[in-house]
């Protein structure tokens, strides 16, 4: 199955309910993309964000990213390859219409932009750069179309610590199984494609220290669950570099990590 089949069979499997609800592939569209935009992991996102410009969402999916980042005042260029009605550009297109939002979807593919150089002041992706069929050309090309001191937003990308945790990941995956398209790097390969790339990487989000990263949980949740495993009592606080700490100890194949750089 491609993408689009992919989500919309799991749309049909009751154990996959709370899935599509968590990924915001439910119904209506509109709720969806609402709910997203206030959720933690957004809102978490946000100061990291530049003043409004011009912003390219890469692998827009379905439009979640993009209509909030035209709600707050970007205009938006929505790459996505896949044009389906479930997860890809036709599954937003009536909302755009509906709400005036400043958006422009484009199909395509991230290692070969259809934008000339130094058009965005943001680029923002989503749980995309695991996808990438050649990360370095992947990162070539998004800092040609970032403008000179532009910004560029990478969310909730999965990570492996050895190359042969990947097999292990891509066994937990659920959509694995359906359309093979799930994939996870090094944290080093990111860097090193990012840095060679010639962005400055100025934040480094593991996974248990930002709401970006642990959502549907957030750090206040995951600071119960440490101090319960820890056995301290109620009245003690969780410092939040504990969750730094841990979030760098972590092994699971596939872990979550964001990144923020400038040109």
């Amino acid at each position: 199955m491609n993408w689009d089949q992919s989500i919309a069979w799991l749309k049909t499997q009751p154990e996959y309910t709370d899935l599509i609800y968590y990924c915001y592939y439910d119904d209506p569209i509109d709720n969806a993309i609402d709910r997203f935009k206030s959720s933690t992991e957004w809102v978490a996102t946000l100061p990291y964000l530049p003043p409004c410009g011009i912003a390219l969402d890469v692998g827009a999916g379905n439009g979640i990213a993009s209509c909030a980042l035209a709600s707050a005042g970007w205009t938006v260029f929505s790459l996505e390859p896949n044009i389906g009605h479930v997860a890809g550009i036709r599954s937003f297109l009536p909302l755009v219409k509906q709400r005036n939002y400043r958006i422009h979807p484009v199909s395509g593919i991230s290692e070969y932009l259809p934008f000339t150089d130094s058009s965005f002041d943001l680029v923002y992706m989503r749980q995309v750069m695991h996808h990438a069929a050649n990360l370095p050309q992947f990162c070539a090309e998004i800092f040609r179309v970032l403008k000179p001191g532009g910004t560029i937003v990478v969310v909730r990308d999965h990570v492996i610590t050895r190359s042969e945790d990947l097999s292990r990941f891509k066994e937990s995956h659920p959509l694995s199984h359906i359309c093979g398209e799930e994939h996870a790097y090094l944290l080093d390969e990111y860097l090193h494609a990012l840095r060679s790339a010639g962005f400055q990487v100025s934040k480094v989000l593991n996974p248990a220290e930002s709401d970006i990263n642990l959502y549907p949980s957030n750090t206040n949740e995951y600071k119960e669950q440490v101090r319960k495993k820890l056995n301290l009592p109620c009245s003690f606080p969780i410092p939040h570099i504990l969750l730094k700490v841990i979030g760098a100890i972590d092994n699971t194949p596939g872990r979550l990590y964001s990144f923020v750089g400038h040109k």
